[in-house]
């Protein structure tokens, strides 16, 4: 199978996103918060949207797309811009109806399954440092000169999303 790298590529690749997904970042917050004020469903799908949003950033890797956005100052700056107020509308929303983390739980409104996974596509899509960082991260384990470079690529995203599924699993709670 032409997609598949090889076995010590795969191993490297294994052991480097189990180290990156055990570091928390706002994806992992979203998750948390949800799952503690809205319960493990709609943390659940929260995670779901911020996986999806790695299927989407892996393909555009995959078919060279993110690396023509990096590219262009302007698209990147765009894009910069409306993460940045993503995040700011994230943040407004925590201070204006409370954080899931005060020891205070106020019941407040149910959050449908699906604005929650909208969320999590959200915080993933609009980070710019996730663009980046598949740019840095996928490529390093495939070389520029394969023929099957795109179908490699796409196999560690998927194997990427299935590790980091496997790690932030709320079943352990």
């Amino acid at each position: 199978m032409s997609f598949l790298p090889d076995a010590t590529t795969l191993i490297q690749f294994a052991i480097a996103t189990v180290i990156l997904a055990i570091t928390p970042g706002p994806d992992m917050t979203l998750f948390v918060s949800r799952t503690l004020s809205q319960g493990r469903a709609t943390g659940f799908a929260s995670m779901a949207g911020a996986l999806c949003g790695t299927l989407i950033h892996t393909t555009l890797v995959a078919v060279g797309v993110s690396a023509l956005i990096v590219a262009s100052p302007m698209a990147f700056f765009v894009l910069k811009i409306f993460g940045a107020g993503y995040l700011v509308f994230l943040a407004w929303q925590a201070v204006s109806k409370g954080s899931a983390f005060s020891p205070e739980k106020k019941a407040g409104p149910r959050i449908s399954l699906f604005r929650s996974w909208a969320a999590g596509l959200g915080v993933n899509l609009l980070n710019p440092k996730i663009i980046l960082f598949f740019m840095t991260f996928l490529p390093q384990f495939v070389s520029a000169h394969d023929p099957n470079a795109p179908g490699k690529l796409f196999f560690l995203g998927v194997m990427f999303i299935v590790l980091c599924w496997r790690r932030k699993d709320f079943r352990r709670r």
